[in-house]
């Protein structure tokens, strides 16, 4: 009986959709910031920051190719810490809205917190892959 997981590359994406989801996750606001130095102005904080996004999509994508523990465990320890930042900043403007029940609360809510914590618990499964690397060798 053959499964759609039986794939060897069914089964290597699956093993590194943490990092496949967080290269997504990540460029959408490292190209927004690469073409705001391009077409605006040069700012040193954008600039700063998109060294920061690009550095970090780099080492996602070295992870795809070849995991190492110690990278794994720091990139998702990283990612976690900013999923549950993410989370907290959500909570905090859902507390803005009067009632609570009014539409746009409710599809912030139900968006923003499906995309954190999908990226919470991938950051947390990340952090679990690396110790897990970190022990096998």
């Amino acid at each position: 009986m053959s499964t759609l997981a039986s794939n060897p590359r069914i089964s290597k994406m699956l093993h590194s959709i943490s990092e496949i989801w967080f290269i997504i996750i990540l460029s959408i606001p490292a190209w927004s910031m690469i073409r705001y130095l391009i077409i605006k102005e040069f700012d040193n904080f954008t600039f700063v920051l998109t060294l920061f996004f690009t550095i970090a999509i780099d080492l996602l994508i070295k992870q795809i190719f070849q995991k190492t523990g110690w990278i794994s465990l720091l990139v998702g320890f990283l990612l976690s810490f900013a999923s549950l930042y993410m989370i907290g900043a959500l909570l905090s403007e859902y507390n803005e809205f009067s009632t609570g029940r009014e539409p746009n609360a409710i599809l912030m809510l139900t968006v923003g917190g499906t995309l954190f914590g999908i990226s919470l618990i991938l950051a947390l499964k990340m952090c679990y892959q690396g110790v897990l690397n970190m022990l096998a060798s």
